[in-house]
């Protein structure tokens, strides 16, 4: 005789409703604990590639300073009238050391009109103479598109002038695969004055990383820079100082340092009251300056 069916087997078609909460919240745990070391795996490799972009940046400097015999300065206003320059002397030397044959009657020539550096002073802070002096002089491409740096002239009389082939620089030619981090971020009144900045890439991608440069092993007064333990010596005492203020976008107590010596030193632990400068990258520190 045949046996009836037993549809009360076994056999299972499908999960419970309480199995499927179960599964659901453990993908939720496990998501909340590889989500944050993926996105430190991230930061930490977009960190490693900044820091070698700063040695290349190192590079691009010490290939200035081979072709002018000094690192570029790291604030200067360019003067637009002879009167200008003349009444200010350290500017002026500090051009004449690159171009001796600087033509300050009319300004080394600069953009023709209808570009917005004609007939202004251009004041050019560290970020900005980063970028201009390793850039050269930047030729608008329109509204919101980055400039192209064009170098300088070679004619040491009109060094800033645009056009014609034979000119120096750029120096750092990863300006173009990187156009989106160039920013102008001191528009003038009557809109972008096209003196651009570099940011780190970032964070929000719009903070510019800092450049100063010492002079006979000083550095500017108030110039955002670091130093050793004995809080005299400064980093890189005879160069230069790169610092990029990291994915927070804040470089913390080093924009205090007209009256804080910013203090760092190998290993250094920096308290709840540095938190803002652990994550800033330097070309002194080999990365961040904190774990």
């Amino acid at each position: 005789m045949k046996r009836p069916t037993n549809h009360n087997s076994n056999h299972r078609s499908a999960f419970t409703l309480l199995e499927l909460l179960a599964v659901i919240t453990i993908i939720s745990i496990l998501l909340a604990l590889i989500l944050p070391a993926i996105g430190q795996a991230r930061r930490s490799a977009d960190e490693t590639a900044l820091s070698v972009e700063l040695k290349q940046l190192e590079q691009a400097l010490a290939s200035f300073k081979a072709r002018f015999n000094r690192y570029p300065p790291s604030s200067i206003t360019l003067w637009d009238t002879a009167a200008e320059w003349n009444t200010h002397p350290n500017d002026k030397a500090v051009i004449r050391s690159m171009w001796r044959d600087f033509d300050f009657t009319t300004g080394g020539r600069g953009p023709a009109a209808g570009h917005p550096w004609a007939g202004t002073d251009k004041e050019l802070t560290g970020d900005e103479c980063l970028v201009f002096f390793l850039g050269g002089v930047p030729v608008a491409n329109g509204a919101g598109v980055p400039p192209t740096l064009a170098g300088f002239s070679k004619n040491g009389k009109w060094p800033f002038a645009i056009g014609g082939e034979n000119r120096d620089g750029p120096f750092f030619t990863e300006w173009k695969d990187q156009e989106a981090r160039l920013v102008d971020d001191t528009p003038s009144d009557s809109g972008p004055d096209e003196i651009y900045s570099y940011t780190d890439g970032l964070g929000t991608n719009q903070v510019p990383m800092w450049y100063s440069a010492a002079d006979n092993g000083r550095y500017l007064n108030g110039d955002p820079v670091y130093y050793q333990g004995d809080g005299k010596t400064p980093w890189n005492r005879d160069t230069f100082q790169l610092i990029a203020p990291g994915s927070d976008d804040e470089f913390g107590n080093i924009q205090q340092s007209a009256t804080f010596k910013a203090i760092w030193t190998e290993g250094m632990d920096m308290d709840s009251t540095r938190s803002e400068e652990k994550d800033n990258i330097t070309n002194f520190s080999g990365g961040r300056l904190s774990r």
